[in-house]
């Protein structure tokens, strides 16, 4: 059974599974052409193990199964060292089955890196990732006192400094309805929400309790968790929260695979569990039960 694509950004592990849907006209994957393989993932400076989706450009009508002829490498180009990846299966976020290179590896923030596909034949692909620098804990501030009879602000606050370019920021909560029993993770995003808030530094004002209970018209949702991921990432990363699925999936969206397709970005992804938000949204349940007594 294939494992399932956890690791990834949300707009990744969706054009990890659209490999060669939506493709524009001109492309044929079936064709011989320049283009050997589809490359799409990032490496990021926060984990202990790297993932990369990788699909052969030109093959025969196979189940996804089938070994994929292709080696795997990523080379520091600050010190040379280079290291061989191993191939998985894994199930991505639509539901498709691909491969999925993987290394227990470390990145280095700030780092330049090569990562190269090459085929039995001698054909490969590749991409240079740049990493991001470091980033500080972003700024969690909650800005209300849950069971105060007042109606103080009900908005919340995410502060985020030092990032190159924000490409990833949600909040996944589980929650609890008023019919009973916790629900599947929830997840929220808000990474085309941010606003520059003086140099070098960005913000988000929310309404947390507001956000949730959209998704639950006519409850008091009762939040259980809540845990905030941010990721940052280098200014060469397309807008992927503003793509929809053929964009994706088109060719040419970036040129930076070389004898390629797709995207592999380098990033740092952040995440906290958020328990002062978890108490406040509590006070906000209990005011939302108390109107409708």
């Amino acid at each position: 059974m294939p494992a399932t694509f956890r690791t990834c950004l949300p707009a990744l592990c969706l054009a990890g599974g659209l490999l060669f849907g939506g493709c524009a006209e001109t492309f044929d994957p079936f064709q011989e052409n320049e283009r050997h393989f589809s490359i799409y993932g990032y490496l990021d400076a926060a984990a202990d193990t790297q993932f990369v989706a990788v699909a052969a450009l030109r093959q025969v009508v196979t189940p996804a199964a089938d070994p994929l002829d292709a080696a795997v490498a990523l080379q520091n180009l600050e010190t040379g060292e280079t290291t061989r990846w191993r191939d998985s299966l894994f199930r991505f976020s639509n539901g498709s089955v691909g491969h999925v290179f993987w290394s227990k590896e470390a990145v280095q923030a700030g780092g330049r890196y090569l990562f190269t596909v090459t085929r039995s034949d001698g054909a490969s692909s590749s991409a240079t990732v740049r990493m991001p620098a470091a980033f500080p804990d972003p700024d969690l501030r909650t800005n209300l006192i849950p069971f105060s009879p007042l109606p103080p602000p009900r908005l919340q606050n995410i502060g985020l400094r030092g990032i190159e370019k924000l490409v990833d920021l949600r909040i996944v909560y589980t929650v609890r309805t008023a019919e009973g029993g916790a629900s599947e993770p929830i997840t929220l995003s808000y990474v085309d929400q941010t606003r520059a808030s003086g140099e070098d530094r960005l913000a988000l004002v929310f309404d947390a309790y507001g956000d949730i209970a959209a998704r639950f018209p006519g409850s008091c949702p009762q939040a259980l968790s809540a845990t905030v991921i941010a990721g940052g990432g280098t200014s060469d990363w397309p807008d992927f929260f503003r793509l929809d699925d053929e964009m994706l999936a088109d060719p040419d969206l970036t040129d930076q695979v070389r004898n390629g397709m797709g995207f592999l970005g380098g990033a740092i992804r952040w995440e906290r569990p958020w328990p002062g938000l978890v108490v406040l949204l509590g006070g906000r349940r209990a005011q939302c039960l108390a109107r409708r007594r």
